[in-house]
């Protein structure tokens, strides 16, 4: 028999009486007789009584005929609890678990397949030949069962009102198997938590792993009651480290930014952030071996690309979701530190032009972040690429410009925090499948306090090419930093040439020069890229470049706002100051190719000296 879920107590009773008329055809008939001699009305409601009844009898109990199949479910005696198939929060994944059914918000109190999910809702629950409870996935193959040893010959499965499945032997009312011994995460109030006499297993109760994952997690509690980690001696050392080093992060971080700080905890494996008094905001934390199962083993093949931070993998979770993951290179110079910069900073921040970080991993020596995946990667694998840039023509050119400049706003202005980028380049700007920009990479990005309009820095760290004069010199940074950042790439995105593609040229050292001296020269048309030279759009081209070298000016007090260059780009703002030569760019970019060009200077602002270069 097959029961519904989504069925009355009227509605079941009927379907129990309609298939009571097929499968009983010569009850029918009798019953039929009967009431052609007896009171109709009386006989009616007598028998309808009696299908009831027997209904009752089978609506909690499974047997070799009477299976369930998703969406299905099987109902106490005294209607306390139901068993059928069930979807965790945020998961497209099925499992057969028991719950209590007079709660408006249920809770799941024993999974079956915990480490088998069924990954469509074709999931049927049966006793096998064999006399095992089994779960069938749509191929009918087994995921799961409840590997009674002894074959017998007339098994059922009764859910209890404590909430206890009980698989017994119907001839002579042995017990078989029973879900009470082998609890999940709850301790009902009937359940005794002891030594499995049959098996020798201590009962013991086990943790979810997270609140979308009911495979067995961190934490046991065993019949003393005492909650325990499974982890081993190294793992011990290594928390102790890890909560010395926290500690001490929090206290140099308290003093400098108000009190934000990172915790790593074993229930529900969640990454904490916090800051102040604000509620923790957290992030789950992704197991080595989900990632590389996602990634193929990091294989070649599913390398995205290649940044200072390390190399980027695309996966795809058992859920179905495309990731990209970000995984810390051993030789990398950035290292823990930005790495746990970049967690703190973007935990905070949601913006459709911002990339959305969905977790993260921490092993041993592995550190890993984990994003939404975009499938048009960065913005320079198009601009600068000849095929692909002819798919950017000016009004993609145009929609990519102005996200950037909202993404950078919230950055700026909108959001709860004030956060500095510091490394704002065509690289760190990720496209999705319609080509909105997000804003990438926080490794590098600074936040500012409510009264902070500037810092100073004694470690200048970004891609040369991208920085201020004002930063890259002297190690003073704020909002117009990353204007400076966003000047530069208008250029770019106008030009389609990188900044740096003038490096083999004895007359012209970077495209900023270049754009000065045909803005100089009356002669900006050169500077447009072929792909955009439309008649139609030129003004509003002539404008871009016209921001982005107001935007590239030597002293930052000449610079606009972010606010105010999105607003002269709109045009809602006319009359447009005339630039000023950027006397900084003078200075010969490099290329990536040919060496490093994301920089980490070190030294006092009146002695600059480059310590270290890494490659970007």
């Amino acid at each position: 028999m097959k029961i519904r879920s989504n069925k009355s107590t009227m509605d079941l009773g009927i379907q129990s009486l309609l298939l009571h008329f097929h499968k009983q055809e010569a009850s029918i008939r009798q019953v039929m007789g009967l009431v052609r001699t007896r009171n109709s009305s009386y006989l009616l409601v007598l028998f309808i009584s009696f299908s009831c009844f027997e209904f009752r009898c089978a609506i909690d109990t499974i047997t070799a005929h009477q299976f369930i199949k998703d969406p299905e479910i099987i109902i106490s005696n005294g209607g306390d609890f139901k068993l059928g198939f069930f979807s965790p929060t945020n998961s497209t994944y099925r499992y057969v678990g028991i719950w209590y059914a007079k709660v408006s918000a249920s809770h799941v109190v024993w999974v079956a397949n915990r480490d088998r999910p069924l990954k469509t809702s074709s999931g049927i629950l049966n006793i096998s030949e064999d006399g095992n409870l089994v779960i069938l996935d749509e191929e009918k193959k087994i995921i799961w069962s409840s590997n009674v040893t002894n074959s017998v010959s007339n098994p059922s499965a009764q859910l209890s009102d404590s909430g206890n499945l009980v698989l017994k032997e119907n001839n002579t009312g042995s017990i078989l198997w029973e879900s009470f011994q082998h609890p999940s995460d709850s301790l009902l109030p009937k359940m005794k938590m002891i030594t499995d006499t049959i098996t020798g297993k201590n009962v013991q109760l086990t943790s979810w792993k997270r609140p979308s994952d009911p495979s067995v997690g961190a934490f046991f509690a065993d019949k003393k009651g005492e909650l325990k980690v499974i982890i081993t001696v190294t793992v011990v050392i290594g928390s102790v480290f890890i909560a010395i080093c926290t500690f001490f992060l929090y206290q140099w971080m308290a003093k400098r930014k108000g009190g934000i700080y990172l915790k790593f905890h074993g229930e529900g494996n969640y990454l904490a952030v916090s800051m102040n008094k604000d509620k923790l905001e957290e992030l789950p934390i992704l197991s080595h071996e989900e990632l590389a199962s996602a990634t193929n083993n990091f294989d070649q093949s599913n390398k995205l690309g290649q940044g200072g931070f390390g190399p980027v993998y695309w996966g795809k979770l058992l859920d179905g979701q495309e990731i990209a993951v970000k995984r810390l290179a051993r030789t990398s110079g950035q290292g823990l530190e930005e790495f746990m910069n970049e967690v703190v900073v973007i935990s905070k921040l949601q913006h459709r032009n911002l990339v959305r970080l969905i977790g993260g991993c921490v092993e041993g020596e592995e550190k890993m972040l984990v994003y939404e995946y975009m499938p048009n990667k960065s913005l320079d694998t198009f601009l600068f690429d000849p095929v692909k840039r002819e798919s950017l023509k000016w009004r993609e050119r145009f929609n990519i410009i102005e996200g950037i400049g909202r993404g950078l706003l919230y950055l700026h202005r909108d959001s709860r925090l004030r956060i500095i980028h510091r490394d704002l380049k065509a690289s760190n700007i990720l496209l999705d499948e319609e080509l909105n920009p997000k804003i990438s990479d926080f490794g590098l990005a600074k936040i500012f306090g409510g009264d902070e309009d500037q810092a100073n820095t004694k470690r200048v760290a970004g891609t040369y090419g991208y920085m201020s004069p004002e930063y890259a010199m002297e190690g003073r940074f704020s909002e117009k930093s990353d204007v400076f950042s966003f000047g530069v790439l208008l250029l770019e995105i106008v030009s389609g040439r990188r900044n740096a593609s003038f490096y083999y040229n004895e007359q012209i050292t970077s495209l900023l020069g270049f754009a000065w001296k045909m803005w100089e020269t009356d002669n900006i048309a050169v500077l447009i890229d072929p792909v955009i030279s439309e008649p139609c759009s030129k003004m509003e081209i002539l404008r871009c470049i016209h921001v982005g070298l107001l935007c590239v000016q030597d002293f930052a007090k000449d610079r606009p706002s972010v606010h105010v260059a999105i607003s002269m780009l709109k045009s809602e703002i006319i009359e447009l100051p005339r630039p000023k030569q950027p006397v900084f760019t003078t200075i010969q970019v490099a290329p990536e190719t040919e060496c490093s060009n994301r920089i980490r200077i070190a030294g006092s602002v009146n002695n600059v000296t480059i310590t270290t270069l890494y490659g970007r």
